[in-house]
């Protein structure tokens, strides 16, 4: 094991002081459970023990247990200012729409932190906990390694969706005026479909699936044909965002009208595993990158889990995660983050409880007393006593849906909380 890890365990596996603990477990408390002593502190003395472990990670996925939990929030917030201001990584890509998350990032270093974060983000993470994430990314936006905000979902959530119409017949009219009106007249009437509401937006994408993917299909060929001349007049970035939302806006029709579920899920997130591609290699190619998502899409072996009927999506099938594995094979670092017990959110965010969890579960095995904990799996797995991380153990999916998995299969770091409570809302 690396020296610099080794001095790092004998550091942080103390529990720090007025911290609850039971002393049984901190007896039994395996040496390689590393203990994260604040959610959201600015001094980074305890997250240090990390840069041994993911400095030389070109990609780090910061993973979350369902979308609805305060303190994950906070503390993967935290990670984030971290991991940009001591290990270098410049760019934020979260679970959220390429385009929105565009307009987020143009508007970051003057728009109000608030405006930019509802204006890029789902729902979900308008809290109180993301939002001075989104205030110290306009901090550094005068510096010399800006914090840049990018998107790699592609489902079109978010008002500021009505302006892509008018993004898209910008760029194309630099080459074909012409053109360029078609594609407005394309959006607006992909926009007036989508807003009125789920069951008729979906029935007007089964019936036109073909025609409306062929449209945005062609028009990520025409951009990419007329990549250069486009940016010698409009810039780099834009040109390829466009190229690259018609391509998500393609993925995203072929989604909607797909008749099995297995090909509805693996479509969204094969899309999603090339945007972030994207992302890392042609937007902000050569610079480090955090993803921020769900575990179901950020693992790495999601089609190995044993389907669970009341999860969605029901069937094994691949997720985001796998194919980013795939392509960047060890130079990406996924931290899966699970609670022990307590109270989240849902999508609606509807308040629902976590009971402590089943003897013998992941999170039971991983309840160690402390409030917050982090485990290395790439170095957990090859000591004593972590025989258990190559087997199969149950876990819980959003803190409520037992699911099997085998841990170090899936992620390569673990982040426990011990109790979880909902997000504070913007609004």
């Amino acid at each position: 094991m690396n020296l610099k890890i080794w001095a790092s365990i004998a550091l942080l596996t103390l529990v720090p002081p007025g911290f609850p603990h039971d002393s049984y477990q901190a007896a039994q408390r395996p040496p390689w459970v590393l203990t994260i002593q604040s959610l959201d502190g600015s001094d980074y003395a305890d997250l240090h023990f990390l840069r041994p472990i993911l400095e030389d990670a070109r990609i780090v996925q910061l993973g979350e247990n369902g979308h609805g939990a305060s303190e994950s929030m906070a503390v993967r917030s935290r990670l984030v200012r971290f991991l940009h201001a001591e290990l270098g990584f410049t760019v934020l890509a979260f679970e959220s729409s390429l385009f929105l998350c565009h307009l987020g990032d143009v508007a970051a270093p003057a728009g109000d932190p608030s405006n930019t974060l509802t204006r890029s983000l789902i729902g979900v993470w308008h809290t109180e906990e993301v939002l001075p994430l989104f205030a110290y990314m306009k901090s550094t936006r005068s510096g010399i390694e800006p914090l840049r905000l990018a998107g790699f979902d592609v489902q079109p959530i978010g008002s500021g969706r009505r302006e892509r119409p008018a993004f898209f017949e910008r760029v194309v009219a630099v080459i074909d005026p012409k053109y360029a009106q078609e594609v407005l007249d394309l959006d607006r009437r992909f926009n007036a479909e989508y807003e009125k509401g789920t069951a008729a937006r979906r029935a007007f994408l089964r019936s036109n699936a073909a025609e409306l993917g062929q449209s945005y299909e062609r028009l990520a060929q025409f951009i990419q044909s007329n990549l250069t001349s486009m940016q010698q007049q409009l810039g780099r970035e834009v040109p390829l965002i466009a190229r690259q939302e018609a391509r998500s806006m393609a993925a995203y029709v072929h989604q909607q009208a797909a008749a099995e579920m297995k090909d509805y899920a693996e479509i969204r997130d094969k899309a999603m595993a090339d945007n972030l591609a994207f992302i890392a290699d042609e937007l902000f190619p050569g610079q480090k990158v955090l993803v921020w998502g769900h575990n179901y899409h950020v693992r790495h072996d999601n089609a190995a889990i044993p389907p669970q009927p009341d999860v969605f999506p029901g069937v094994a099938a691949r997720s985001m995660g796998s194919w980013v594995r795939e392509r960047y094979g060890d130079r990406v670092y996924t931290i899966g983050q699970y609670e022990v017990e307590g109270e989240a959110a849902d999508n609606s965010r509807k308040p629902y409880a976590i009971a402590k969890p089943p003897d013998g579960s992941l999170e039971h095995r991983l309840n160690t007393g402390l409030r917050l904990s982090f485990i290395d799996l790439r170095t957990a797995s090859r000591l004593p006593g972590s025989a258990w991380l190559r087997q199969p153990i149950r876990a819980r999916y959003n803190g409520q849906h037992p699911e099997s998995i085998v841990p170090v299969n899936q992620f390569d770091g673990l982040l426990m909380i011990a109790k979880v409570t909902p997000p504070r809302y913007l609004y």
